[in-house]
Formats: structure tokens, C-alpha cells, sequence
């Protein structure tokens, strides 16, 4: 049945998605209706609320989904089924997803959010993509997120993608004496230490001066998206630092493993078009190797004694910047922070002529070896 529900989904998909920009009553009437044709999508409880969701825009002239969104918080499900817009994925429409939750560490429950760690087990089209590896609350047609809304991360679209690309450069760039937690660890270990990463990651989104999404306008701009991930991520690591004695080799495992995603794979991923996934890596690389928490030696990456004291560093910095919401204006944050990510975002290298050169070495080496392909 529940390939049968994805291959309905995808008919919908198929039919309907080219039109979603033109969204109209009309529409609308049309798409209930082969909804209410499709053999297993007719009877399945989520599909209802989506129903609901429908008559409510007939009747409001409003986008709303409200009632998808409250089966999707409140119900103990394992299956989505909505309408979808997604700027970096605008073949996404109408999709569904089946999924099954992971278990969480003890440890976690330290940190509140409203993150869900999932295994993606079927999945319409537009999901299919390596790429589509979380689903936001703002992701849905009507562009909303409220506080509680469920945060979906693909944790086994995670894995794959640490396989295909961070291990393999890790292997190929970095010093083959350092992170051996991260290079021995097994799939499962690295189930876990992904289930750690974005859960810590939506946590400090929603903590500091300019949480997310109360600052999200203020962080827009792409080079200061870039700059958010890393501060989220420079905090996770700090607290895995300072939970080494109650985590053991878990603290250490997650440390490696945010530090190697965060630093290598965007910023491959980001040649020749860096998202702003890739500018975290680019100014991380460059405060980095400037305050010699990292050194290249003949095109390997070593990692220094003094890492974690620069990884403070960098996040202190970040954060007295953020802190000055206190007496400063927004505009004035933005404008320093925009200053901040540019100086380390266009610090040279003395071997090339700027950073994104190297990440783009290190792509080209790996597919001349056939270790990846594009």
C-alpha cells in the first residue's frame, strides 16, 4: 500500500505541480476531487486534514494549512502529505514521505527543540533529490513557520552524503594521523553522530542573540546565512567539548563529525556555485588557517593543538558581534556582521589565489581518482 500511495502522490505530482504557481479556486476543486479518486490516498488520515485544508482555502481566499500542519505536530504518524514551495527545489509541488523516527540519546533531552530525526522509507519525486535533506516548517505553499512546528531532518540522506563526499576527503586531504574517531566510525555510529549534529544544530539556531526564527529577516542574506550555520555549529562542537567527561568517545565522534562536515563537504558541494552552505565553509577555512587552528602542508589538512581554542575564538567573536542587538540598531548588526563575513570570506591563501581554489582542487583531484562524480 504505501508504494501505491507514493506512486498516486506522483501522478499528482506530475499533473498538477506545473501549475501550483497559478494556484486558484479552480485548481483547487480540481485537486480534491482526484484526490478523492485515488484508490489508497482517499482513506489515508493525513490526506483528510490536507482536504480540510483545501475547503478552508475555498471558503478564506487564503493559503492555509493549518490542519496538515496539526496532524503533522500532534499525531503520532509516520507520513506526510502536503503541498510544498521550495525556492532551491522548485520541482517540489505536491509530495508525500513515509518515514520511521529514531531513537534519541539521553543526552539530548538537555537540549529542547522541536527537531525530528527521520529515516526517509518512501518518498514521491520530489523528494528523491540528495540534496533535500531536511523539511521546514516554512517549506509547505503557505511559508509559515510557528513556534512548535516539527523540523524534519533526513538522517539517511545524511549518511549517504557523508559517505560520498567527507569520507572520502577526509581520506585524500586531511593528515591520516587525525580524526580516527570519525574515520573508524561504522554506518551506525554515523547514524548517531548525525541524529547529535542536527539536533544540537536546530537548538543553537533557536538560542543566542539573534535566534532564529525571531532574526531570520535580519540573517537573510546569503553570506549571513552562511555565517548563521557556522555559528550554530561552532557551538555544537563547544558542546562537545565540554561534555567529554559525561559523553566519552560519543563527544569526541560528533566533534569530528560537525567539524569535518562543516569545513570540507559544503565547500566542495560549493564548486563552482557556493551556496551559502559552502561561505561557512570558506570563512571557516580562512579564520581557520589563519589562526593556525588548521595548517595546509602540501595540500593536506592538519589540525592544530590549538583548534578548540580557535574555535572559541571564532565564536566569541560571532557572538560579541550578535550581542550588540542590545544597544545597537538591526541595521547596524547586519552591517557589522555582513563586514565580519566578508573580511574571512575573501582572506587569500598564500598557495592560491583565494580558498574556493583550493575546495576546487580537492573536487577535481577526487573525480580524477574516481571518488566522486558530478
Amino acid at each position: 500500500m504505501i508504494n501505491t500511495i507514493i506512486n498516486e502522490t506522483n501522478q499528482l505530482r506530475e499533473k498538477y505541480n506545473p501549475e501550483l504557481k497559478n494556484l486558484d479556486n479552480k485548481l483547487l476543486i480540481k485537486l480534491a476531487r482526484e484526490i478523492g479518486s485515488k484508490k489508497y490516498l482517499q482513506h489515508h488520515e493525513g490526506v483528510h486534514y490536507f482536504l480540510n485544508d483545501i475547503e478552508e482555502m475555498l471558503t478564506t481566499k487564503q493559503i492555509t494549512l493549518k490542519n496538515t500542519k496539526s496532524y503533522i505536530n500532534t499525531h503520532d504518524s509516520n507520513f506526510i502529505f502536503s503541498m510544498f514551495n521550495v525556492p532551491y527545489s522548485p520541482s517540489m509541488g505536491i509530495e508525500s514521505i513515509f518515514y520511521e523516527k529514531l531513537l534519541i540519546h539521553p543526552y539530548l533531552e538537555n537540549y529542547k527543540t522541536n527537531v525530528m530525526p527521520v529515516n526517509i522509507t518512501a518518498e514521491s519525486a520530489g523528494f528523491n533529490p540528495l540534496s533535500i535533506v531536511a523539511l521546514f516548517p516554512e517549506n509547505h505553499i503557505d511559508g509559515k513557520q510557528d513556534s512548535g512546528d516539527k523540523i524534519f531532518y533526513f538522517i539517511n540522506k545524511f549518511v549517504k552524503r557523508y559517505h560520498i563526499f567527507t569520507h572520502k576527503t577526509i581520506n585524500n586531504f586531511v593528515d591520516p594521523g587525525q580524526l580516527q574517531i570519525l574515520r573508524k566510525a561504522d554506518n551506525r555510529q554515523i547514524e548517531e553522530a548525525c541524529v547529535f549534529w542536527v539536533w544540537l544544530h536546530e537548538y543553537n539556531h533557536q538560542h543566542g542573540f539573534l535566534p532564529i526564527p525571531q532574526y531570520l529577516q535580519l540573517k537573510s542574506k546569503k553570506v549571513l546565512a552562511g555565517l548563521e550555520e557556522l555559528r550554530v555549529d561552532l557551538a555544537s562542537m563547544i558542546i562537545c567539548l565540554e561534555n567529554r567527561e559525561s559523553l566519552g568517545k560519543m563527544a569526541e565522534l560528533v566533534f569530528e563529525f560537525i567539524f569535518a562536515e562543516r569545513l570540507l563537504r559544503y565547500g566542495i558541494e560549493g564548486v563552482p556555485i557556493p551556496t551559502y552552505d559552502a561561505l561557512s565553509s570558506y570563512i571557516f577555512f580562512n579564520y581557520l588557517n589563519a589562526h593556525h587552528g588548521i595548517i595546509l602542508k602540501d595540500n593536506i589538512i592538519q589540525l592544530s593543538p590549538d583548534l578548540p581554542k580557535v574555535l572559541r575564538e571564532l565564536l566569541d567573536e560571532i557572538n560579541y558581534i550578535e550581542s550588540l542587538i542590545i544597544t545597537s540598531s538591526q541595521t547596524s548588526v547586519q552591517k557589522q556582521l555582513i563586514n565580519f563575513a566578508n573580511r574571512w570570506l575573501y582572506t587569500y591563501l598564500h598557495e592560491y589565489n583565494s580558498v574556493t581554489n583550493y575546495y576546487r582542487f580537492i573536487k577535481e583531484s577526487l573525480i580524477i581518482k574516481g571518488e566522486i562524480s558530478f
